[in-house]
């Protein structure tokens, strides 16, 4: 019996605790999705992020956004391809330029990218905040 009635309750948990971490990787989505739609607005010619999940895929708005943070030329090396290998690739270098400027890039790789796994779209776009817009760039040892 007492089995049964901790079963019962874990399933109660599951059913609570799921619709939250669903409810929160939709509000990190839309988030996410603005913080980089008002980067993206100042390329010429303007760039907007419909599905952050989908869009980010090919590279070439994750170049466009690191170029609008750095400062730094990307996009000369986004090679437009409808192929996953030239997808990798175009994210590859911009997951290096990162690398070099020593973002957290732990759990983060470019077949996830390429993939569209929302768990790790989120992970990079929150270090990419966390390293440009809240300055741990300037704060090392962070």
């Amino acid at each position: 019996m007492q089995d049964k009635a901790s079963w019962d309750l874990q399933e109660i948990r599951e059913q609570h605790v799921q619709p939250s971490q669903d409810e929160r990787k939709s509000v990190q989505k839309r988030t996410f999705t603005r913080w980089m739609n008002m980067f993206l607005q100042r390329c010429d010619p303007p760039i907007k992020v419909h599905d952050l999940f989908t869009d980010i895929q090919d590279g070439r708005i994750l170049m466009a956004l690191l170029e609008e943070l750095s400062g730094c030329k990307l996009l000369y090396r986004f090679r437009s391809s409808s192929h996953h290998i030239f997808r990798l690739n175009n994210i590859s270098k911009a997951l290096a330029f990162l690398d070099d400027r020593h973002v957290k890039l732990l759990g983060i790789d470019a077949s996830g990218i390429a993939d569209g796994i929302p768990s790790v779209v989120l992970n990079l776009i929150w270090n990419i905040i966390l390293y440009f817009q809240v300055g741990l760039s300037h704060h090392p040892s962070l």
